[in-house]
């Protein structure tokens, strides 16, 4: 029975690590999903792209700014930048320059959209009111429903709601915490000296985990809510 008992706890011990190897890569390929879905760098004239009308039937679709291919055009073009990426087996190409710092609209700009050999209308604006220089073209490129859908398929984390971020927020610190704390329990049911103080500590590694964590998930995703 003693042996039974042994084996017992050593499978939960391994089954514990093993979960908690599985929920910390989940969390870290999230993150990275969430940092390639987010504004595009500063670099950029634009941080993203908005293609519909949020009130039309057909809603909005939001791009990264990290999913264009982006260079700079020469000097004395009335761009600073030309941005391209492929849509429905097209390329959609956005000519853009931002505002001037002396600009009234300090960070408005100007941009012209050409998908499907045609040209679009296309203004710049902000996602959030932190987030700027997105590059919308409100008419959905002739693009149908379908169409519409397959891409916020295909760029799904940029397109989700906000409660989701905030969602995450919450949750992803709380389950590195608890994760954290199990790993401690299986590292300190090894020691048979382990006292009071030693889990106490483990409790704190955890909390500061969390809040660390916390941290971290906001700098990550304040591109996605006000």
């Amino acid at each position: 029975m003693l042996i039974l008992r042994k084996k017992g706890r050593e499978v939960t011990r391994i089954a514990i690590v093993v979960f908690s190897a599985f929920v910390l890569a989940t969390i870290a390929m999230t993150a990275i999903a969430v940092f390639l879905a987010s504004p595009g760098p500063g670099s950029q004239e634009i941080l993203g792209v908005g293609i519909g009308d949020p009130y039309g039937d057909k809603g909005r679709v939001f791009l990264s700014g990290r999913r264009l291919h982006c260079v700079s055009l020469a000097e004395g073009d009335p761009f600073a930048s030309v941005c391209t990426i492929s849509i429905a087996g097209k390329p959609l190409t956005i000519r853009a320059r931002r505002n001037p710092p002396t600009h009234p609209v300090k960070f408005g700009g100007e941009c012209a959209a050409t998908y499907g050999g045609e040209q679009w209308p296309c203004r710049i604006g902000s996602r959030h009111v932190q987030v700027h220089w997105f590059a919308y073209i409100d008419d959905p490129l002739g693009l149908d429903q379908t169409q519409l859908d397959a891409l916020r398929r295909r760029y799904l984390v940029e397109n989700l709601p906000e409660e989701a971020f905030v969602g995450g927020i919450v949750a992803v610190p709380l389950v590195v915490s608890v994760v954290i704390l199990l790993l401690a329990g299986v590292w300190l049911s090894y020691r048979r000296s382990a006292g009071v103080r030693i889990w106490l500590a483990a409790i704190l590694v955890s909390m500061f985990t969390g809040v660390v964590v916390f941290i971290i998930s906001v700098f990550l995703t304040n591109g996605f809510w006000d």
